[in-house]
């Protein structure tokens, strides 16, 4: 899940990406154009569900991805302040002669939001990005293979808001009417386990978008390693890198990523400094260790992240999930081309900073399970301290809990432009192969044609060039 922040700005466009193979996909409701000057308020614990029509959903049933708006005020928030979105069915009791909101098909389970300016300061609105791997990663999953309902409610939940002088703040914006699809323009409030439907001066309607295919999206988990917990931690301490080497099952018919999830420990119930987290993909590709290949080239780097104590996300619960979808698989630090096939073996690496150390006040680890349901380890790990990889067993066989999900569609590949003094460089991963890089001068007309300098190892360098230059990529 990634966010996006709703501001306006000016925008030089440097390049542009064109997908090889267009997606049998449609917008089947969209109400974020029609902005009213309204807020839905919550306070902590209401369950508030707007019901949606959908439009072609007989065309279109199979959901691949949905955004939501949010609305706060604060710099910053006091307390801990989580989001909870869910999909019911309207197949409960009837409340003035409508079914209301029953049984969940899909929800995210609690994830942790911050105010919009601190992503921005002058915006009090920021929207919420959910993929195909967030759907398949909720606390209940969404069936990708399913058709969504023509009708149902999407309800949204906060907590964590200090309440106290109303120093946390936190709501919906109210958009209607719809530009595609249709609501009813009333809502439906929950806040002691019963639902009644409740109106306003003006119709209320969440802003959301919500995207489908024409066939459900051909997915397979490629690795599996969630299901057999083991009685063991695997305890770091800062910058440690420890590794994971696992074998894809299913990368022959789907070698494309679309997302995955990672499980991490902690006994903590805060945090006593700003502790981040790093997850890289490794070939094994580097010098031997006792006859085995070492990590070395990074294919995906996240980056630092931050990361919170797993307490705080759910009570009496030392472990959380990390769930990274397609769009934080192209915004890492390293990015993942989408239109590269996944090596059937690689090592994951994890390394975390900033803890607290000090009578042991901060304490993470990643949670042992093997044997894998759906694909392989080695049930050892690797090891690098800072002086290089080095290969580690324990008394009990090591293996992350993780799940890796693959799509038989590649994506197109990722663009980049890098610009300086009178010229700019155009490249993409040299993984990728079958892609033709294309110019055209003027984006009002459909002259596309080959780019005629050099490219060397997808990379192409561009002297003066006179006026504007648009770039993309084309399928052979």
């Amino acid at each position: 899940m990634k966010m996006k922040i709703r501001k306006c700005m000016g925008m030089l466009v440097v390049a542009l990406l064109f997908y090889g193979v267009a997606a049998q996909a449609a917008l089947v409701y969209d109400n974020s154009e029609n902005q009213l000057d309204y807020i839905l308020s919550f306070t902590n614990g209401q369950e508030i569900g707007d019901q949606i029509f959908l439009e072609n959903n007989q065309t279109y049933p199979y959901l691949t991805n949905f955004s939501l708006e949010y609305y706060s005020t604060n710099a910053t928030f006091t307390g801990n302040v989580q989001a909870d979105v869910r999909f019911r069915y309207n197949n409960g009791p009837e409340f003035n002669e409508y079914s209301s909101p029953g049984n969940v098909f899909y929800d995210t389970g609690w994830f942790p939001i911050q105010p919009p300016k601190s992503y921005y300061s002058n915006t009090n609105s920021a929207v919420l990005n959910f993929y195909l791997a967030d759907l398949l990663g909720g606390t209940v999953p969404l069936d990708p293979t399913k058709p969504l309902p023509s009708t149902f409610t999407v309800t949204v939940t906060f907590q964590g808001l200090a309440d106290g002088d109303n120093l946390d703040y936190a709501g919906l914006n109210d958009f209607d009417p719809p530009d595609v699809g249709t609501n009813y323009g009333d809502y439906w409030f929950n806040d002691e386990g019963s639902w009644e439907l409740l109106t306003n001066v003006v119709p209320v309607a969440f802003a959301m978008q919500f995207n489908s295919s024409a066939t459900p999206p051909p997915s397979q988990i490629l690795y599996d390693n969630t299901e057999n917990q083991l009685d063991y931690v695997l305890t770091l301490t800062n910058s440690q890198q420890v590794g994971d080497q696992i074998s894809l099952a299913n990368y022959m018919t789907s070698p494309y990523l679309l997302g995955f999830s990672l499980e991490y420990y902690s006994t903590n119930t805060s945090f006593a400094s700003n502790v981040t987290a790093d997850v890289q993909f490794l070939l094994n590709d580097g010098p031997p260790y006792s006859g085995y290949n070492t990590p070395s080239n990074v294919f995906y780097d996240t980056g630092w992240f931050s990361i919170t104590n797993p307490s705080s996300l759910y009570a009496n619960t030392n472990s959380a999930v990390l769930t990274f979808s397609s769009a934080d698989l192209r915004g890492g630090l390293v990015p993942l081309d989408p239109s590269m096939m996944m090596p059937s073996n690689f090592t994951v690496a994890v390394t975390f900073q900033g803890m607290s150390d000090s009578d042991l006040i901060d304490t993470l680890g990643l949670n042992d399970f093997n044997p894998p349901v759906i694909g392989s380890n080695y049930g050892d790990y690797w090891y690098n301290s800072g002086s290089g990889w080095e290969l580690l067993t324990n008394e009990v066989s090591v293996g992350f809990a993780m799940q890796f999900v693959g799509t038989a569609a590649p994506g197109a590949p990722i663009l980049y432009v890098n610009s300086g003094i009178n010229r700019a460089t155009v490249w993409w991963s040299p993984y990728i192969t079958g892609w033709t890089l294309q110019t055209n001068n003027d984006l009002t007309t459909g002259n596309w044609g080959d780019y005629q300098g050099s490219v060397v190892n997808d990379s192409a360098t561009i002297s003066s060039p006179p006026g504007s230059v648009f770039f993309r990529l084309t399928r052979e």
